[in-house]
C-alpha cells in the first residue's frame, strides 16, 4: 500500500507568509514606538539628573547659576574676557571627545556633580556633524544635547544670576533639549539672541530651520506668538533631523528650577511667548505657565 505524505500546498504556504507579513506590519511600528518611549524616558531622566546637578552647583556657589560660557582660562589667565585657549593649547577635551579643549561651558562646571558625560546626550539624538580631532569644543560636536536657560546665566567674568531672582521656580525652565550639533555651553531662551551652541532659541528648536527667529524682548506685546508657534511646524527639520522640542512623539523634555522634569507637547510650549495681560502682568511672567523669564 502506497503511503500518502501530508504537505502544505503552495497556496497554503502563501497564505501563511501573507499572515506573517501582516502581523509584522502591525507589530513592528508598535515595537518602534515602545523603543522611542524608552528613549524618551531615559532622556527625561537625563534632564532630571542634570537639573539636580545644576542645583547642587548653585548651592555650592552662593546660590549663583553657572556661567553658560567662560572663554578664558580661569587658571592661567588674568583676563577672563580674553578669547584664549586652555594651556596647553592643544589639550584634548577629555572625557568629552577627541577635539580641542578651548572653552568652559556650564556643562563642564556641572559634570563633576553628575560624574559622567553620557548623561549630557539624549539617546534619541544623534552625533554632531563636526567631531574630529582638528576642531575645538565650540564647534558642532554634539557633546551637549541640553541647553541652559540663558535668562538664568551669564558669560565670562560676570557672576551668574542668583537663584533668589526666580519668582516661580516650578514653571521656570532650567534646561531644554538641544539639536545634535550642541556644543559646550549650549544655551537657549525665548529670544534668539540669548542662544549659544547651535541652538538658535526656542523658535528654531520647536519648528526647525523653517521657523522664524524671535528677536523681540520681554517688553514686546507678544503679537508674534501664533506665527512663532506654527511657522514651519509641518516641515520642522533642523540639522537634518526633527527639531528637538517635537522629537519625542511631538514634544520635548524640560528640567525646571525647582528640580522636577517634565515632557511637554511641542505646540503647548508656545506659551513661553504669551504676553497676554493677567492682572497687570504678562502671562509668561505671572507664574501661570511655562516660561524662560525668571
Amino acid at each position: 500500500m502506497v503511503k500518502v505524505r501530508n504537505a502544505f500546498t503552495l497556496i497554503e504556504l502563501l497564505v501563511v507568509i501573507a499572515i506573517i507579513a501582516i502581523l509584522a506590519a502591525i507589530l513592528f511600528p508598535v515595537f518602534a514606538q515602545a523603543r522611542e518611549s524608552a528613549r524618551t524616558t531615559s532622556c527625561l531622566s537625563n534632564t532630571k539628573q542634570l537639573g539636580l546637578g545644576i542645583l547642587q552647583y548653585v548651592q555650592d556657589y552662593d546660590e549663583k547659576f553657572p556661567l553658560w560660557m567662560y572663554v578664558g582660562d580661569p587658571v592661567n589667565s588674568n583676563d577672563p574676557n580674553t578669547w584664549c585657549c586652555v594651556n596647553p593649547p592643544n589639550q584634548v577635551d577629555t572625557p568629552w571627545g577627541p577635539w580641542k579643549h578651548a572653552h568652559f561651558g556650564w556643562d563642564k562646571l556641572v559634570q563633576p556633580y553628575v560624574k559622567n558625560v553620557q548623561i549630557f546626550r539624549c539617546p534619541s539624538n544623534e552625533d554632531g556633524p563636526n567631531r574630529s580631532a582638528g576642531t575645538n569644543d565650540s564647534d558642532a560636536t554634539g557633546a551637549v544635547h541640553y541647553a541652559l536657560n540663558g535668562h538664568l546665566s551669564k558669560r565670562d567674568g560676570n557672576a551668574g544670576n542668583s537663584q533668589a531672582m526666580v519668582r516661580f521656580p516650578a514653571v521656570t525652565i532650567l534646561l531644554a533639549e538641544n539639536s545634535k550639533a550642541g556644543s559646550t555651553g549650549s544655551t537657549t531662551a525665548d529670544v534668539q539672541w540669548m542662544e549659544w551652541g547651535y541652538n538658535q532659541g526656542h523658535p528654531k528648536q520647536l519648528n526647525g530651520d523653517a521657523g522664524l527667529l524671535s528677536t523681540w524682548d520681554a517688553n514686546d506685546n507678544g503679537n508674534q506668538l501664533n506665527t512663532l508657534c506654527h511657522q514651519g511646524e509641518n516641515n520642522n527639520q533642523q540639522w537634518g533631523q526633527t527639531s528637538r522640542l517635537r522629537a519625542h512623539k511631538g514634544g520635548g523634555n524640560y528640567a525646571f528650577v525647582d528640580g522636577h522634569s517634565k515632557w511637554y507637547q511641542g505646540t503647548a510650549s508656545c506659551v513661553v511667548w504669551d504676553r497676554t495681560n493677567v492682572g497687570g502682568v504678562p502671562r509668561n511672567e505671572s507664574g501661570a505657565t511655562l516660561t524662560y523669564i525668571p
